[in-house]
């Protein structure tokens, strides 16, 4: 939950869930929902499901090359970087679920910049959070 913190595939969940999507608990039930489709890692898109570690992980790319995450059960959402040597050696795949847009989510007028846990820098308008 968001007071107690997500493990990574309920971070997805509760997530999809904001924008009128259920999606399943599991990470591997993700990789398979039935409205998801692959994408070529070099058309990633913010919204896109990332997989790494035999479907044992998953995350929401953000844009530039970077994702949201729950490193574990009741961890902080954190943002992380694809090319982060964990991530980018257990690397699986994306989907995108079909069905969704970033259409009325909330967009910055000015991008925002943010930092990432390996103190990389980068700016997206789009910022989606939660209390």
């Amino acid at each position: 939950s968001p007071r107690t913190g997500f493990d990574c595939s309920g971070l997805v969940k509760y997530v999809f869930a904001q924008v009128g999507v259920s999606l399943p608990h599991y990470t591997v039930s993700q990789w398979n929902y039935p409205g998801a489709v692959s994408v070529p890692q070099n058309q990633l898109q913010p919204g896109d499901l990332v997989f790494f570690n035999g479907l044992d992980h998953v995350g929401i790319y953000i844009g530039y090359g970077y994702f949201i995450d729950s490193p574990h059960t009741g961890a902080s959402v954190q943002i992380d970087s694809l090319s982060e040597p964990w991530f980018a050696s257990r690397y699986d795949g994306a989907r995108r679920i079909l069905g969704t847009s970033l259409a009325g989510v909330p967009q910055a007028a000015t991008p925002t910049a943010f930092t990432a846990g390996s103190g990389s820098a980068f700016t997206s308008n789009v910022v989606y959070f939660t209390h």
